[in-house]
């Protein structure tokens, strides 16, 4: 019995200083904003040279080259039930002869396949959700150009340089 006691006030004391500590807490909420973004970028903006070349056989029309090196990044943040588009445009017409075909994809959001650049904005991709396409050299929608040669008639020796410019807005 002497044990029993003995342990009973041993185990009464140790106890004793947990139901007599300070205790106490507070709280604060947090806001957590989460902004609209829209922010878009070339992976390589120096000029990109499309020439004519000598057709595969005389009497042919000339051939247009075509390039698939470049890339369109993006990053993009929307108000729910929004999505975002990609559209094109060039500053000038091309020069006679020629159209500028473009065709975007591998990126997020629905690509509307070739398309033959003008003055006027042309739809590239459309319902674009929130999300980014990545940083990386080959990260977002490959560009892919293609010089078409539509008139051999029309087709002047010189050089010509157009810029075409890149807008994400509001689907």
């Amino acid at each position: 019995m002497k044990r029993f006691f003995i342990g009973f006030l041993i185990l009464t004391l140790l106890s004793i200083p947990s139901l007599f500590a300070a205790t106490g807490s507070d709280s604060h909420d947090v806001q957590i904003d989460i902004a609209e973004i829209a922010a878009i970028a070339l992976t390589d903006t120096t000029v990109l040279t499309l020439s004519t070349n000598n057709p595969a056989q005389a009497g042919d029309v000339p051939q247009g080259d075509t390039d698939s090196a470049r890339y369109l990044q993006y990053t993009t943040l929307n108000t729910t039930g929004f999505t975002r588009k990609i559209q094109c445009s060039l500053d000038i017409s091309e020069p006679g002869g020629v159209d500028l075909l473009l065709t975007l994809s591998g990126g997020i959001g629905t690509s509307a396949g070739q398309v033959t650049l003008t003055t006027t904005d042309q739809d590239m991709v459309t319902a674009i959700g929130s999300g980014n396409t990545g940083i990386t050299a080959t990260d977002g929608d490959n560009l892919a150009w293609v010089l078409a040669v539509t008139d051999s008639t029309a087709l002047v020796v010189g050089s010509s340089t157009v810029t075409a410019t890149f807008t994400l807005t509001e689907d």
